[in-house]
């Protein structure tokens, strides 16, 4: 505080004797000195209040203790010395967010549930912020509809350690999304779609791969941006899974992924990810269905002018299933092309293929419309059409994201 006020005299001072030099100019011979001195006696005026203000600052810090608040706004907490004030106030009253996301639908694909009904697709409602200095929790819960009917689900609760004794390692425990691919990690209502793409669907389940354990992120010193990630995992995904086209895994899993980031140019940016999980399928029997899904990921964003933006984004699944007296191998991707014109407006095209899973290598593949009007950051209307090519079938999707506090944000 007393380095702003410091500032502010100096920058004060410095217009004021310019002023002074203007008028020194341009005043009659008659009356310049009168003003000048007038103009010092302000300054004089000014520097004996901002003296006293440093004198009452300096006061309140020896009654605090010597702490002083962070800045508002702060996202991360200071990482050296002793626990701030902002960081003992955030303990107590952690960021509170709330976010839902309606959905309607219509068309022939019979495969949707809640067709032709505009419904409170979930609910989420988030608690996340720093417990201390490099420590922060967070726990998200979700009112989900399924099927025509609302079940209460713990999405994520997991403790982030992010400095540890070993420099360049941060750890997470507790249940949360797992850190393969890119888009696994990312709720809904940040997505640029309405729906899951395929291959996510039916590969990782209706709600995306979680899980209970820990997670291990290393930044590799190096010049350029090279994280690696290594986790270990439970999950009872019988619940969310079910024959047909979804399979889902199960038990222990054991997860890895290196990414890294490359600035093209000023406005040009590259992001590519190496994933691989292995475990087992949500159907096992005494570990007789044995999965390994190999993921490539890869995200380029060129920023035009003003709010512009040019975004493609793909991710390439590769399974090996291992099942009693055959081995599957299937592919699925998807891949999203998406134009930012302005403020308020954004469109984009979606490619999804897949193999099922399952014996017997049925295929299927959609393309998608997006279209997204903005009100703010947190705020979206989006209306989606898609259709199977494989069997002509279509669905048609209205959907209203709302959110309030940091865990609506997309940079959240």
């Amino acid at each position: 505080m007393s380095a702003l006020f410091r500032g502010f005299t100096i920058a004060l001072f410095t217009v004021f004797l310019f002023c002074a030099q203007g008028l020194a100019a341009n005043a009659a011979s008659d009356d310049w000195g009168g003003q000048l001195a007038e103009l010092k006696n302000e300054v004089k005026s000014l520097r004996a209040l901002v003296e006293s203000q440093q004198e009452e600052i300096a006061s309140l810090k020896a009654r605090s203790g010597g702490i002083e608040p962070a800045a508002p706004g702060l996202l991360l907490p200071p990482r050296s010395g002793s626990p701030s004030l902002w960081g003992a106030r955030s303990s107590e009253l952690p960021d509170i967010s709330a976010v839902g996301n309606v959905i309607g639908k219509t068309g022939n694909d019979r495969d949707e549930s809640d067709l032709e009904n505009l419904v409170m697709q979930e609910a989420e409602l988030a608690f996340q912020g720093y417990l201390y200095p490099g420590v922060r929790a967070d726990i998200i819960g979700a009112y989900d509809r399924e099927n025509g009917t609302y079940e209460a689900e713990l999405e994520e609760a997991y403790i982030s350690f992010l400095e540890t004794p070993l420099s360049n390692l941060s750890v997470r425990a507790g249940k949360e999304l797992l850190d393969v691919g890119k888009l696994n990690t990312q709720h809904p209502h940040h997505w640029n779609f309405v729906d899951r793409p395929a291959v996510l669907k039916s590969y990782f389940g209706e709600h995306g791969l979680t899980g209970q354990g820990a997670n291990f992120s290393y930044l590799v010193p190096l010049p350029f941006f090279l994280q690696i990630d290594c986790g270990v995992w439970d999950n009872d995904a019988s619940s969310h899974t079910h024959e047909g086209t979804i399979l889902g895994f199960s038990e222990e899993m054991y997860t890895s992924r290196f990414w890294t980031s490359f600035e093209i140019s000023e406005v040009q940016e590259l992001e590519l990810g190496i994933s691989g999980v292995k475990g087992y399928g949500a159907h096992a029997s005494e570990h007789t269905d044995r999965l390994n899904v190999g993921i490539l990921d890869i995200t380029y964003r060129h920023l035009g002018k003003s709010y512009e933006r040019l975004l493609l984004q793909s991710e390439f699944f590769f399974l090996e299933r291992e099942i009693p007296d055959d081995t599957l191998t299937r592919f699925g991707f998807y891949s999203f092309a998406g134009w930012r014109w302005n403020k308020s407006w954004d469109a984009g095209v979606r490619y999804d293929f897949y193999e099922s899973p399952y014996p017997g290598n049925f295929e299927e593949s959609f393309v998608s419309g997006i279209l997204t009007y903005s009100l703010s950051e947190t705020t979206k209307i989006r209306l989606q059409y898609r259709r199977n090519v494989d069997d002509d079938n279509d669905a048609v999707f209205l959907q209203v994201v709302f959110g309030l506090g940091p865990h609506a944000h997309p940079l959240e």
